[in-house]
């Protein structure tokens, strides 16, 4: 490759096996672009090579850090003579080596980048501390982006904080450190606040199993004026998001369960919330959800009650269009917890989308809980294996079927449920899978156009009561239901009917007499794993004339 002197540009961002660089690379003294080099100290071409490449351009990653045993190889690699490099990235494998773990507390010191770097990232770096470099405003004061990955050994960041142009930050697997911005970040004046961190816009933290907390003095220091997005995961003693976030709009909290979701409820611009407490507090939290958010995901929320609104404030959410609940139990009555239970529907008015997933506690189809949702169009309901689908016994009246849902046009379930007729008047689809008790179809509405019914063995249809007057139908697919042998008398009429995909129902031997006239009129008929109705559509076969 030596020869290939007029070689501009080399791309070896795909090339993961690469263990060494062809000797004599140094010689492309022509190379703009060479997106991938990897130190060797043995066979193959040293750091060195890098000494003439000054024409080199956009990114750069050095990988195989850790196999550099001198440091003056480094130094002549001359990383800062590189003016046009933008983007670098440091890279160092893992090593049991004492003297590799040595050298890379002063190997960094030698590859100090140009100022005009935007982008690095340092991965599996072993020092006790960051290089000086980092530490020098001069230096990194035109980074926007940063990423610090496995420097598990720093018990305490750069100075990142006072960067002006800083607007991503990434950190993962720093087992040192406790705080964000540590040192001193005093009080302007004893009142006002220090802003830190005054581009950033995306901050992700990712198994800092120490850190505690954003800053080491006082956590009210810190201010993040233009934090967009924050990631926080497998931070188990992290006890708060940041309280200055004014601009905050989506917030992901996964595997951190210290963290107070009061504390959450009042960031003033959240638009997407996505919570995962896999560890249920001794003491139950608080929470409703911020003013304006659209779109919220939870999951795990097994001791948590309604926030109580302060007197004479009116703090009810009235803009989640979206809402996923998956293993949270303090949203459906156990019989002791009602009143709580019902405490968090009140904040979701505005719903049209809901997906309930895996809540043991959801016994009963939730018709107390539904009451406020009357904008709702689609219900996703998974593996809540307690389902019966029945209405539980109630005191009090049970609301008119004018209130129950009137503008759900989706449902789609995973276990057995069962509602009572137009209780979902703009139902459009209802999709129904794995739920091995199921033995009728659970929900009445006419206006069903997509009806999908998949892994219900249990699903015979013999009482022909639980479908009324699908003239709406549209798609109709049923599939591994084991038990079906004969089609509800109430489905014999189907004018509008174009697609009709039966799978796996090897009782089905027959189609009614109605439904017979309308198999030539169908866009699409799909049928597998009905051995005696396969047989009947095709040639020669009783249907076939009609198919």
């Amino acid at each position: 490759m030596r020869h290939m002197i007029n070689l501009r540009h080399l791309f070896l961002d795909s090339c993961i096996n690469l263990k060494r660089m062809p000797i004599g690379l140094g010689q492309l003294r022509s190379l703009h672009t060479l997106t991938r080099y990897v130190a060797d100290s043995g066979k193959g071409g040293s750091i060195r090579e890098l000494n003439n490449l000054n024409l080199l351009s956009g990114h750069m990653s050095i990988s195989g850090l850790q196999s550099i045993r001198d440091e003056e190889d480094a130094k002549i690699a001359s990383i800062a003579t590189k003016t046009k490099l933008c983007s670098l990235k440091l890279e160092w494998g893992v090593t049991d080596s004492k003297e590799a773990t040595k050298n890379d507390q002063v190997l960094p010191e030698a590859l100090v980048p140009r100022d005009k770097v935007k982008y690095l990232a340092i991965n599996g770096y072993s020092g006790s501390d960051f290089p000086k470099w980092m530490k020098e405003a001069l230096i990194i004061r035109n980074l926007k982006r940063l990423r610090l990955d496995r420097c598990i050994n720093c018990a305490e960041l750069p100075p990142l904080w006072q960067l002006p142009l800083l607007e991503d930050l990434y950190l993962e697997e720093m087992e040192g450190l406790i705080y964000i911005v540590g040192g001193t970040c005093m009080h302007a004046n004893g009142r006002e606040s220090v802003i830190t961190f005054p581009n950033l816009q995306v901050l992700e933290v990712k198994s800092l199993l120490n850190l505690e907390s954003w800053h080491e003095e006082d956590s009210e220091l810190i201010i993040f004026p233009k934090l967009n997005e924050l990631k926080i995961h497998a931070c188990p003693k992290l006890i708060s998001t940041p309280m200055h976030a004014p601009l905050l709009s989506i917030l992901e909290i996964t595997d951190s369960s210290k963290i107070k979701l009061q504390q959450i409820s009042k960031l003033p611009m959240l638009s997407y919330l996505h919570i995962t407490v896999n560890e249920s507090p001794s003491q139950p939290d608080a929470f409703r959800p911020p003013k304006i958010l659209e779109e919220m995901v939870i999951e795990g929320f097994n001791n948590v009650n309604p926030l109580e609104e302060e007197e004479n404030q009116n703090c009810q959410t009235k803009s989640v269009h979206e809402l996923s609940i998956m293993d949270s139990n303090c949203f459906f009555s156990d019989g002791l917890t009602k009143e709580l239970a019902l405490g968090f529907w009140k904040y979701f008015e505005a719903l049209e989308s809901l997906y309930i997933w895996f809540c043991d506690l959801l016994f009963f189809w939730p018709e107390q809980e539904f009451k406020s949702l009357k904008r709702l169009k689609y219900l996703n309901i998974r593996a809540c294996y307690n389902l019966t689908g029945s209405l539980q016994e109630l005191s009090s009246p049970i609301s008119s079927e004018e209130d129950s849902l009137p503008h759900l046009e989706s449902l789609q379930l995973s276990s057995p449920t069962t509602g009572r007729e137009d209780s979902l008047p703009h139902l459009e689809l209802l999709f129904i899978c794995h739920c091995p008790q199921l033995v009728e179809v659970p929900v009445h509405s006419k206006s069903i156009k997509h009806l999908i019914i998949d892994s219900c063995p249990e699903l015979s249809w013999e009482d022909p009561t639980n479908l009324i007057d699908l003239t709406e139908l549209r798609t109709l697919e049923i599939r591994n239901a084991d038990k079906w042998i004969a089609w509800p008398n109430n489905m014999e009429h189907l004018p509008f009917l174009e697609r009709l995909h039966i799978s796996n129902c090897q009782g089905l031997e027959s189609f009614p007499k109605a439904l017979q006239q309308r198999l030539s009129s169908l866009q699409r008929l799909e049928i597998d794993g009905c051995p005696t109705l396969e047989r009947r559509c095709r040639r020669g076969g009783d249907y076939w004339h009609l198919v």
